[in-house]
């Protein structure tokens, strides 16, 4: 398996915000737009809401008892006045968590291995995939190949 680079994987993030973009909308019940820049923390806000969203591709939501956010993520949406909701899209579906102040979950530093030996990695908050809500059953991601 060849390695991953950021700019792949920023692409193949990009081709999965477009894909869930009206589920997420759907969900949410409202209208939510893409961020301008793609430095900014969030991928969707509007005035009372901010939407991130995680693509975990080939990977089905029981295959790990976790997800990770990047705490930095985290710690912004705790310090927003807004509501906060991490979506996760995995092979068998999109998900969701609403952030709640009060959940403490464990941090680890999570290293990307398979994108490229020089990336150091972040701090990450561990959400238990037992705690995402199901949203949809979106088709897995456009770039995903499955042979089962």
């Amino acid at each position: 398996m060849s390695t991953r680079t950021y700019h792949q994987d920023y692409d193949n993030g990009v081709r999965s915000e477009k894909e869930c973009h009206p589920f997420i909308e759907a969900y949410l019940n409202q209208e939510i737009k893409p961020t301008e820049n793609r430095y900014s923390k969030f991928d969707w806000v509007n005035e009372t809401t901010l939407a991130e969203l995680k693509t975990r591709s080939s990977i089905y939501r029981e295959r790990y008892p976790t997800t990770y956010v990047n705490k930095s993520k985290w710690d912004f949406g705790l310090k927003s006045d807004r509501d906060t909701y991490f979506f996760v899209r995995f092979s068998d579906g999109l998900f969701v968590y609403k952030q709640d102040a009060d959940d403490d979950f464990e941090i680890e530093h999570v290293r990307n291995a398979n994108r490229d030996r020089y990336t150091r990695g972040n701090p990450c908050v561990c959400i238990p995939v037992d705690r995402l809500q199901f949203v949809e059953h979106v088709p897995p991601p456009s770039n995903e190949v499955r042979l089962d």
